[in-house]
């Protein structure tokens, strides 16, 4: 539970792919930062696998299981930290003030969720070149608190029961992550975009109810925009 001081405070928990490019900064800039280092690899071919093991305390590789939520709450069964962090392989936290605010509010106040400010780049063509949301990346390690959905996990209706239930603060915490997966070059792009339209078509497919069912349109939407494929952006979007 999130008050057991014998615990240690913060564990990152990671899942990857192919991800040399930019894993090693993420890792470098964490360690300082954090208790423990989760990393979860599911079958990378670029070396990502020697980079997490010279930072991770805790380092497996697996099959993919054909779920990102599934993968991620296989690292979160591993982590023995009071609270868990999320950062992806293509995403870092740069500002040290900023995990200083991060631990001091951690260790001082009962905390359901951090929301920390997600910085998304764009392609140096794009009109915008960065945009910018709020998202639950730090939450107690709890485990009612797991992901649910194939691509686009979510855990904020997991939260709110935690928070029901438990108590403790959701907080915005002006702590920027910056996120380059949107800014790869089109190959890389290519790659990571296909492999998610065989899950987002299924999630589309068995949606429960037509709200849900126009939120994974969406999404295959943006994918097919990603990909240049207009035709079939237009159809879903």
């Amino acid at each position: 539970m999130p008050h057991d001081e014998a615990r240690p405070l913060l564990s990152l928990c990671m899942i990857v792919k192919n991800e040399a490019e930019y894993l090693e900064t993420c890792l470098k800039l964490a360690r300082p930062h954090v208790d423990e280092i989760v990393v979860i690899d599911t079958g990378s071919t670029d070396g990502t696998q020697d980079i997490a093991r010279r930072y991770a305390d805790v380092f497996e590789e697996i099959e993919w299981p054909n779920s990102f939520a599934a993968a991620r709450n296989y690292s979160l069964d591993r982590a023995s930290g009071r609270y868990i962090l999320i950062l992806d392989g293509d995403e870092y936290i740069a500002d040290p003030q900023g995990w200083s605010l991060i631990r001091s509010i951690l260790s001082e106040r009962h905390i359901a969720a951090l929301r920390l400010k997600l910085l998304n780049l764009l392609p140096l063509n794009s009109l915008v070149k960065a945009e910018s949301v709020y998202q639950e990346r730090i939450f107690p390690n709890h485990p009612i608190l797991r992901y649910e959905r194939k691509v686009h996990n979510q855990i904020y209706q997991n939260i709110v029961r935690y928070k029901n239930e438990n108590g403790g603060f959701i907080i915005d915490v002006p702590v920027e992550i910056t996120h380059f997966g949107y800014a790869h070059n089109y190959d890389k792009i290519i790659g990571k975009y296909t492999r998610r339209i065989p899950l987002l078509e299924e999630e589309y497919d068995q949606a429960a109810n037509l709200t849900m069912k126009y939120y994974y349109a969406f999404q295959l939407g943006v994918v097919y925009f990603m990909l240049k494929d207009f035709e079939k952006a237009a159809f879903f979007s």
